[in-house]
């Protein structure tokens, strides 16, 4: 699918963000969240975390080891097809079993068969380190796996109105010097970051070289408000299966016609090549 990157028209300039994050009280939001999915498990939510995880497990062998990283509410065992699966994430939530700083990665070389990653590489304020940590991690033929945000026309409008994330097309995320997020905000979040690294595979592997990008899909859009959201919750009505499946056929029709204009997410498979 072609892509072309676009800046903002209809926001305010090619940068926005919100004030700094409290980082406490999203503690606590994501700690509600996790509490309310296993408490009710909302067909809806189901839906959607079953979208952004299930997609990886043709990329994953049952006795690969797994790590996930800035894993938040922490569902992907629900989803993911590993027995050895690790999920980690910079705050240590009860659900985590490590504590893992993504621009300090505590494992060896060549020692992870699969890296996963849901939204949490729109947070890093270094990219190109983050990625060349991985790379050194990574044993050759492994894969980084990312579902991460998609800087689409909807995507920005709905922070715009929610002030909770923000979005800036003016940094280099190949620049090891560069700040892509604010480093003192672990919640800064950049929505650009992950169509800045993956919208051109070749550019992508000249500055990484050993990292190639395998396959690379937006998608995603009535799905996510349908679902009420996954940290910040607003009113929603569950529907029955059949229902979120032809409205799923709906999402990948309109991202397909215009990934621009509605696609909020990004589905991307890089492989370590050598």
């Amino acid at each position: 699918m072609s892509e072309k990157l676009k800046k903002p028209r209809l926001m305010p300039g090619p940068t926005f963000f919100p004030t700094e994050t409290d980082e406490a009280k999203m503690t606590e939001r994501i700690t509600a969240s996790r509490d309310y999915y296993v408490k009710h498990r909302p067909s809806n939510l189901v839906y959607l975390w079953k979208n952004r995880f299930e997609w990886m497990n043709q990329y994953i062998s049952s006795d690969d080891f797994v790590v996930e990283l800035g894993a938040g509410i922490g569902l992907s065992r629900e989803f993911i097809d590993a027995k050895n699966l690790i999920v980690t994430d910079y705050v240590k939530y009860p659900w985590i079993d490590r504590r893992v700083d993504a621009l300090n990665l505590p494992y060896e070389n060549e020692s992870v068969d699969v890296f996963i990653c849901a939204n949490m590489i729109h947070h890093l304020a270094k990219p190109s380190e983050f990625l060349r940590q991985i790379t050194g991690a990574l044993k050759v033929g492994g894969y980084l796996l990312v579902r991460d945000t998609y800087p689409s026309l909807a995507l920005r409008t709905m922070m715009w109105l929610m002030k909770n994330e923000g979005w800036s097309y003016d940094v280099d995320v190949f620049d090891k010097d560069a700040l892509a997020n604010d480093p003192r905000d672990a919640w800064s979040g950049n929505s650009c970051i992950p169509a800045l690294l993956f919208k051109d595979g070749d550019n992508f592997t000249r500055h990484i070289p050993r990292l190639k990008i395998v396959s690379k899909e937006p998608s995603e859009f009535l799905m996510f408000p349908l679902s009420g959201g996954t940290i910040y919750r607003s009113f929603t009505l569950n529907l029955p299966q059949w229902a979120l499946k032809l409205i799923d056929k709906l999402d990948n029709a309109l991202v397909r016609l215009s990934p621009g204009l509605f696609a909020l997410s990004y589905s991307v498979a890089i492989k370590k090549i050598r």
